[in-house]
This record gives structure tokens, C-alpha cells and sequence, in this order.
């Protein structure tokens, strides 16, 4: 399981967030492999009635070598199963006079000694979980005439090495490279427009990532525990980048494109590299643990736009010197600073009429700060082990302090 929350500070609340944290995680990234089995359970009912071209089956359970086949009614076969043991498989290009069109669901599930499946010219598709475990896979040449890479189609191919997607590919499914713990580099075609949630996620030797222009979405945890990924590239195009996309990432730099309007929970989360982001004016959200445990940022340019930071957004970045929060954002969450040991220079918007809990908690260089007039409450902990704290101007509109503020 992946770490999210690696440090303990002093009272003993913060160990309770983290195993909050810890569970959370685990409770999320268990969804698709979760997701994965039930759809396994589904297809070992039997192959479909109907071909994606609305053909009907005709038969099934058609042996042929190690192979079994379904055939229908418009003259196709699809590969629905394989029993073979070697290191080698050769699909045939017809069976039955039917031409073999089809890598069938969870076809070659956990085939892990297969190492090379050679396609016959007639393969145009390849349906979900097709090649779902298959340990040994090291590389494989998707058909031009499939346009998605569907759901979990490499999941746990552990060994692939290579994989070449033609110029048709528009999206690239969920999970479709889940573990593929030995890919370096991906080639993406100009053609692709989105990436699915989990499509990368643990694909813990991806060094770097150019994402073409066309892309408008990144899921969630596209990229997450890509823990080598160095180097990403976003395109003016992207619209939509979720939750955790990047999560426990190596990126040491990242310019966000002008069309994004949200970074999802947790984004950046436990990018412990990550010297510098750029955020784009017209940027309005900037949600929960965004920037959570960035340890090596150490300022960050909030825009005039933005006007919600949720909570923990930048908790713990512990080299974070200096971050400015524009009067636009008086929608602001708990824990946004905390922990962040090096922050000398922020401030408070103007308008802002609450302080959050443990908002700035743990700031240790922070010196000295002006509470805006119109603030009427300031939170629990809120300017806790602010241990070089010399002057702090309270306004006499303010009604409420919590404990140990």
C-alpha cells in the first residue's frame, strides 16, 4: 500500500489524520482492482451475444488448438479463451471459415508464461482485461482499427516493455496500464484525446510523459505512484486533470494549462520532488491535499482567480517559504499551512471573516501576521507552534478563539 501521510508531529492529532489519510487511500485504490473482479465474474458467464458490430453469436466454446473461439453471424470470430502452457502463442486468422477479428475479454487472464502472441493481419480488436496478468507479456502491437484501448486490456502485464498504439487511438481506457511495472516510455498518438482513471497508475518505471496536444481529461490516478515519472508535459488543450492524477510522483517542475479551472483532491499529493508549479490565472479551485507533503516547493503563485482552497492543500510542504493567497479566496479549508516549517512571508485576504483550524499550525518561521478587520472567529490551533511568532494585530470584531489558536 502506498504511503500518503510519512510524519508524526508532537500532539498526536496529526497521527490520527494520517491514519484517516491511510485508510482513505486504501479504501480508494482498491476501487478498480475491486471493479476488475466483479467484471471478470461477468465475463466467465459465457461471450457476448452480440459482436461491437451488433452481429449475433452464432456458436461458442469452438476449440481450436489451445484456442477457443466464438463465432457470429456476420462472418467473424472472436478469441474468447487459451489453455496452451508455452512461451509462445500464434492466433489463427480463421477458424471455422470465419476470420478471427477479436482478442476477447480476459482472454489470455494470467497466461503468465507467455512471453510473445503473434496476431494474424486479421485482428482489428482488442476487448477489455484481454490481456489482464499475463506476467511475461514484453511487448505488443495494438490494431489501427482500435480506437480505444479498453479497460484493464494490459492490467499486471508486469514484464511489457513496448507497446506501440497506432494513430486512431482516441482514449486510452481505465486502468489499461495498471502495474505495468516495466514500462520506460509511452508514445502517444496526436490522435488520443483522453486518458482514463488508473491508466498508469503503478507503472513505477515511466520516466517521462509527453502528453499531445489533443488531450482535453487526465483521469484519476492516471499517473498516480508513477514513482520514476520525472518529466510531465500537459497540453494547452487539458480541461480536466483528477483527483490524485499524479499522486507520488518524481516531477520536479509543472506548468498547468490555462484550461484547467480545478486541480482535483490531491494531485500533487506526496510529490516530494516538486520544486515549482505554475498555476494558471482562471484557475477557481484548488482542492483538497492538492499539494499535500510537497516537501521541496518552495513558493507558489496562487492566481487573482482562484477563490476555494480545500483543506490541506499545501500541509506539510516543508521547504515553502513564501505563498500569497489572493482576496478572491475566502473560501478556505482547514490545515491549508500547516506544517509548513519554513513559511516566512503569506498573508490573509482582506474579506476573509473566519481563520481555519490549524491554518497556519507548525509555521515555525513565520514571524508575524495582520488579521484582515472583518474576521470574526479564528479556529482551533490556528497559529499553533508558531514558535517565532513576535506580533500578531487581533481586530476587536473578533468574537471567537478556539483552543490554543
Amino acid at each position: 500500500m502506498k504511503q500518503i501521510c510519512k510524519y508524526g508531529l508532537k500532539n498526536g492529532f496529526f497521527s490520527r489524520i494520517i491514519a484517516a489519510c491511510l485508510c482513505m487511500i486504501l479504501v480508494l485504490s482498491t476501487l478498480f482492482l475491486s471493479s476488475c473482479s466483479d467484471k471478470k465474474e461477468d465475463e466467465e458467464s459465457g461471450p457476448a451475444q452480440e459482436n461491437r458490430s451488433g452481429a449475433q453469436l452464432v456458436k461458442s466454446d469452438i476449440k481450436d488448438g489451445d484456442f477457443t473461439f466464438a463465432l457470429y453471424s456476420d462472418g467473424t470470430a472472436t478469441v474468447t479463451g487459451y489453455d496452451g502452457e508455452g512461451s509462445e502463442a500464434e492466433i489463427p486468422s480463421r477458424v471455422e471459415d470465419c476470420d478471427v477479428t477479436t482478442v476477447g475479454e480476459g482472454c489470455f487472464y494470467y497466461k503468465e508464461n507467455l512471453e510473445k502472441i503473434t496476431l494474424p493481419d486479421t485482428v482489428r480488436y482488442f476487448e477489455k482485461y484481454a490481456f489482464y496478468g499475463a506476467t511475461s507479456l514484453e511487448s505488443m502491437i495494438v490494431p489501427r482499427e482500435n480506437t480505444v484501448i479498453e479497460e484493464g486490456t494490459f492490467v499486471y502485464c508486469t514484464a511489457l516493455t513496448e507497446i506501440s498504439l497506432p494513430d486512431t487511438v482516441t482514449e486510452i481506457g481505465e486502468g489499461a496500464f495498471y502495474y505495468c511495472q516495466s514500462l520506460e516510455t509511452i508514445d502517444f498518438p496526436q490522435s488520443l484525446k483522453k486518458i482514463g482513471q488508473y491508466a498508469f497508475s503503478s507503472c513505477t518505471k515511466l520516466r517521462s510523459a509527453s502528453v499531445p496536444d489533443s488531450v482535453s481529461e487526465i483521469g484519476e490516478y492516471a499517473f498516480a505512484v508513477c514513482s520514476a515519472l520525472e518529466e510531465i508535459t500537459l497540453p494547452a488543450s487539458l480541461e480536466t486533470l483528477g483527483a490524485y492524477a499524479l499522486d507520488e510522483c518524481a516531477i520536479t517542475e509543472i506548468d498547468i494549462p490555462s484550461g484547467v479551472k480545478e486541480l482535483g483532491e490531491g494531485t500533487f499529493n506526496s510529490c516530494t520532488s516538486l520544486e515549482r508549479a505554475s498555476l494558471p490565472d482562471g484557475l477557481l479551485t484548488i482542492a483538497k491535499s492538492a499539494f499535500y507533503y510537497c516537501e521541496a516547493l518552495k513558493k507558489i503563485e496562487i492566481p487573482d482567480t482562484v477563490t476555494s482552497i480545500g483543506e490541506y492543500a499545501f500541509c506539510h510542504c516543508t521547504s515553502l517559504e513564501r505563498a500569497n493567497l489572493p482576496e478572491s479566496a475566502t473560501d478556505l479549508g482547514g490545515y491549508i499551512f500547516s506544517d509548513c516549517q519554513s513559511l516566512r512571508e503569506t498573508n490573509l485576504p482582506k474579506s476573509l471573516e473566519e481563520i481555519p483550524k490549524y491554518h497556519f499550525a507548525s509555521c515555525m518561521e513565520l514571524e508575524k501576521m495582520k488579521i484582515p478587520s472583518g474576521v470574526t472567529e479564528i479556529g482551533e490551533y490556528a497559529f499553533a507552534t508558531c514558535n517565532s511568532m513576535t506580533q500578531v494585530e487581533i481586530p476587536s470584531g473578533v468574537e471567537y478563539i478556539g483552543a490554543y489558536a
